[in-house]
Parts: C-alpha cells; structure tokens; sequence
C-alpha cells in the first residue's frame, strides 16, 4: 500500500491500476478548493436527500405537538450562531480529515435502521452526527470545534421518546406540593390531594401539560442559548445550562400558584381558561427572570474568584520580593 501527502488524513485514497496490474492507491489531495468545494456540495445534497424523511417527521411533530412549538426556532438559533463566528471561520486553516468517516459511516447506518424501524428520533440524531462527520471530512477537526455547540444545539430540537412522559407524575407531585405550601403560606385555605388542588370555590388539576415537562424542554433550549451567548467560558455556560431543571421546576410552581390564586377571583369557565393561558405566558416570564439573575450570580462569583486569584498573585509576588537572596548573603 502506497500512501503520500503532507501528513496522515490529508486526502482520500481511491483504487488503480498498475503498470504490473497490481492495486496501488492515489491519493486525492484537497489542495483544490474548488473539487473540494465541488465534492462537499454533493455529499451534502445527497445527505439532505438521504434525510429527508426525518426532516419530514420533524416538521410534523413540531407542528402538532404542543411541547416542541418552539422547535422551528431551534435551527435559526443555530444558524445565528454559525453566522456571529462567520469571521473566525473564514480565518480558519483547514484541515480535511478522513477520519471524519468515523462519524459518517456508523451515523448513516443507524438512519437506515432507525427510519426501516420508525425510529426517525434516532436518525434526528445521525443527522447531526452524519453534519459532524462531513465537516471534519472536508474543512477538520478545528472547524467543527468552533461550530460544535451550534451543531449540539440542534439536538434539543430532537422530541423526547414518548415513554419519558412518564417522568411527568413526580414532576407534578412536586409542583402541585410546593405551590399548596406556597399558597397556605400567602393565606389561602387550599389542600391537595395527588395532583389536584382544591380551593374554596373549585379544584384544579395539574395536568400533564401543566406538569412542567412542556417548560422543562422550552426553558432548557432557552438556557443552553443564553448561557452561550452571555457566558465567557464552557463551565459558567454548563452552570447556566444545568440551572434550568430547578429554574423550569420554580417558573412551573409559579405559574400553578397565579393560575390557583387568581381563580379565587374568576367566575366562569372561559374566563378561567383566560387565566390558564395568561399564567402559561407568566412561566417564561418568570424564567426569563431566573436565568438573568442566574446569569448575574454567575458572572459575579467569577468575578470574586478572579479577584482573590490577583490578590493571591500579588501577594505571593511580594512575598517573593522579601526572601533573602545569595546576593544578599542570605538563605535561598
């Protein structure tokens, strides 16, 4: 086997034949933008082309399920993102890999398996996968660092499997306890039982679209975002992020605490169903408010600890400056 170029993973190996008709290899370097531009144009049409039934389910699941209405927005975010970093990736040095089939080959095999199966969630996620791949094929691996959050991002647009709903009951005992203790301690007379809460002049129950799983995946897209965009480095980013579970839990108890209270003082069932809606809209009120803070808290601790990491600098500094020294005829 014969192989040339600058460096391992410079060039595709494709098969000839010899003057002695034996098999040797000839490399196909990418020094050519322009084949190489050619080439990436068509694996990425045919990749478009390959995916087109979980594209298909995508847009129809967004569309009809109420969780995921905020999933059409997913990939703008992403392709925002890519734009803002446009001038590093014209700056970028690339580097094709073949190594990048790694991620083709496995990716494209699970979409066939999981699309023959049903399973389009899981070729949601080869195609993000199969992205990866042609990126470090055709441009390398420094460029997909740069896009890798974009391109993970997308994956928040992927729908839950259906037996994760289950996770909803314990979500809505937490919320539906929390809010009675919230409500007794703001003097209303409410007590619960299960997930229904009983008021004066009526009983709500926390339903399964009430019970947070719909915010928990709309706050956690919105967190992953904003932590990106307002955090400087990936473990204040990941501290933003992970806040949203206890951020979607509170927004969530929130909002059963102002739908419980302000019905005391609604008559009516559309009136009531006007309240329920206003409330829905209060969730993300509320957790935009919570990821501000959150936001705030962190870029303020940051800002302690870079400050006593100084202070430790300097100190240590003069601390260095007042040791005796050979010169001085001291102890080093």
């Amino acid at each position: 086997m014969l192989w040339a170029g600058t460096g391992p993973g410079d060039g595709l190996l494709w098969p000839a034949s010899g003057r002695h008709g034996k098999d040797v290899l000839i490399l196909m370097t990418w020094c050519d933008s322009r084949i190489r531009g050619v080439v990436f144009a068509i694996a990425t049409a045919l990749t478009l082309v390959l995916f087109w039934p979980a594209f298909k389910f995508a847009w129809a699941k967004w569309g009809t399920d109420p969780n995921y209405g905020h999933a059409y927005f997913v990939p703008v975010a992403a392709g925002f993102l890519v734009w803002q970093k446009r001038a590093a990736l014209r700056a970028q040095t690339l580097a094709p890999s073949v190594s990048g089939f790694a991620f083709v080959v496995p990716a494209v095999v699970l979409h066939i398996l999981a699309n023959n199966a049903g399973l389009l969630r899981l070729s949601m996620v080869a195609f993000d996968v199969t992205v990866a791949g042609l990126l470090v094929m055709f441009l390398g691996w420094a460029l997909l660092r740069r896009v890798a959050f974009p391109l993970a991002f997308l994956l928040l647009a992927v729908p839950i499997p259906l037996y994760l709903e289950s996770t909803t009951l314990p979500m809505k005992l937490i919320a539906s306890a929390t809010a009675v203790r919230i409500l007794n301690a703001l003097g209303q007379s409410v007590y619960r039982e299960g997930t229904i809460i009983h008021l004066s002049n009526l009983s709500l129950e926390v339903a399964t679209a009430c019970s947070g799983i719909r915010s928990l995946v709309l706050v956690c897209t919105v967190g992953a975002f904003y932590g990106y965009v307002s955090q400087a480095s990936n473990l204040r980013r990941w501290v933003v992020f992970l806040a949203s579970v206890p951020i979607a839990l509170g927004a969530n108890v929130a909002r059963i605490v102002a739908t419980a209270a302000l019905s005391n003082y609604a008559s009516g069932e559309n009136l009531r169903e006007i309240v329920h809606d206003f409330s829905g809209g209060f969730v993300f009120v509320v957790a935009g408010a919570m990821f501000v803070l959150t936001g705030m808290i962190v870029d303020a601790f940051s800002k302690h600890v870079a400050a006593r990491r100084a202070r430790a600098a300097v100190d240590e500094a003069d601390l260095a400056g007042t040791l005796p020294s050979k010169t001085d005829g001291g102890i080093t």
